[in-house]
């Protein structure tokens, strides 16, 4: 089963840390073009409603100085020669103009050129209203004329664009209660539908630009970690089978290849620590036995029987301590290969070979996943658990349970369990809470050691606490790879 991505590995961490940078940094140089972009703009819409004030103006001093007789007489004049910068009409009321909707620049220009007219006109505005509107919908004369309907020779030259950008519409009431009427072009004219944001196509381009910067990162930060990760599997290989060398690629970065260089010198020298350690077992087994037989054969001789009993007893437990360091140290240096097996079929086998000896357990759950591991070894360290269950419980009960990840196996007994200061103490070797000289009972104090070694070189753990309805709890986790 696949696992999820979860954020506290290197990789995931650098690969999180280079998106946000990522997305950190568009965010902020957009943040700061807008403002660049407001402020530039806001400079740029004052600049050119103060020039058309300028020019509108003038032409309002021009036409108020002009008696009212000759005012349609000029305005005639100027339309004849083909038009002018602005549109200049005289009524006698305000026209209605449909305006176009309002937005932070357009209130802003008005805002704007409204001030700058009154500032210029002084005492000679009697009245002022400032719209923007569009060419097509806007009315000239007495609210019946519309724009696009004028002569083209009074407005093709200087107000009729492509893409009819929006005009500035000024009424002015002159002195005369008449409203002059002057509609023009920005001096900028598309300044208003300009778009130097960022467009639907420029967003696109940045979304794009920043996936394919994810994926440049996160194979980066595979390239990178990659080594790290596996050196990690060769130490957990190493730690399942100590014995069998681990080859590791060494490659990446300086600091990765040194790692690599020092995990391969410490393989070789716990291999060579392993390999001194059994050949010292083996010497002092081989060393031991002699004398054990010399001393049993002496001990025959002795005319006390109540002497040679114990004698020959003693001689017995020496004997089986030497075994039991040896079988500890095999425990260890095993050579057993790796298969997959049913866990359930295992405990039922050790169940058959308990039956032998006029005992059985029950099982409840089951195990559907098959474990790879070194069969006797786990079978080794399940028999060692449950035999102690009978020994000191009378009783053993077995629980399967099954995750995504792991397998757990639980053992319950109903002795009088463990004091809770003495729950670690119990793997050391040769410890024995018991003190029964009885084999059966007391034992030689290695058989949680052992089960634990087991347990742990296949991964795994080997945990005791006390039940609450009483009895000694064992749990044995195995993970699931």
């Amino acid at each position: 089963m696949k696992k999820p991505f979860r954020f506290d590995s290197i990789f995931s961490r650098i690969v999180l840390t280079l998106v946000i940078s990522i997305f950190l940094t568009q965010v902020g140089s957009n943040l700061v073009w807008s403002h660049y972009y407001e402020g530039r703009q806001s400079v740029q819409a004052r600049a050119l409603a103060i020039e058309l004030a300028n020019s509108v103006a003038s032409t309002v001093n021009f036409f108020g100085a002009l008696p009212k007789e000759y005012r349609h007489i000029v305005l005639q004049q100027l339309r004849n020669m083909g038009g002018a910068r602005f549109f200049v009409s005289v009524n006698d009321e305000k026209i209605d103009i449909n305006s176009i909707d309002p937005t932070t620049m357009s209130d802003m220009i008005k805002k704007e050129y409204s001030e700058s007219l009154t500032k210029l006109l002084g005492q000679k505005l009697y009245g002022l209203d400032v719209q923007f509107a569009e060419p097509q919908n806007l009315r000239v004369f007495k609210n019946n004329v519309r724009f696009i309907e004028l002569p083209d020779r009074w407005v093709q030259n200087s107000l009729v664009l492509e893409g009819n950008p929006p005009l500035l519409v000024a009424q002015v009431k002159l002195q005369t209660d008449e409203w002059l009427y002057l509609a023009a072009l920005l001096p900028d004219p598309y300044f208003l539908s300009r778009k130097d944001r960022l467009n639907n196509n420029q967003w696109l381009f940045a979304l794009i630009f920043g996936l394919v910067l994810s994926v440049f990162f996160w194979w980066l930060a595979r390239w990178l970690t990659r080594p790290l990760l596996n050196l990690s599997k060769a130490a957990i290989r190493l730690g399942k089978d100590p014995l069998h060398p681990v080859k590791l690629e060494t490659s990446g970065t300086r600091e990765i290849q040194q790692l690599s260089r020092a995990f391969e010198k410490m393989q070789r020298r716990l291999h060579r620590f392993i390999d001194d350690r059994d050949h010292l077992f083996s010497a002092i087994s081989h060393d031991l036995k002699t004398p054990i037989t010399r001393l049993r054969l002496r001990s025959e001789m002795l005319e006390d029987e109540v002497v040679r009993q114990k004698f020959n007893q003693d001689l017995m437990e020496l004997e089986e301590l030497v075994k039991g360091a040896l079988l500890y140290s095999k425990g260890i240096n095993s050579t057993e290969d790796h298969i997959p097996i049913d866990i359930t079929a295992l405990l039922g086998d050790i169940n058959n070979d308990l039956m032998l000896k006029g005992v059985q357990f029950q099982i409840e759950g089951n195990i559907n996943t098959y474990f790879e591991c070194r069969p006797l070894e786990l079978k080794r360290s399940l028999s060692n658990v449950i035999e102690n269950a009978f020994n000191y419980g009378s009783e053993a009960f077995v629980k399967l349970v099954e995750t995504d990840s792991h397998i757990i196996i639980y053992v319950k007994d109903r002795g009088p369990g463990i004091p809770e200061s003495q729950l670690d103490v119990v793997f050391k070797p040769f410890i024995r809470l018991e003190s029964s000289r009885n084999r059966n009972t007391g034992g030689t104090g290695l058989g949680l050691s052992i089960a634990r070694n087991l347990i742990h070189g296949h991964g795994g753990t080997l945990d005791l606490s006390n039940h609450t309805d009483g009895g000694l709890l064992v749990t044995i986790s195995l993970p699931i790879t």
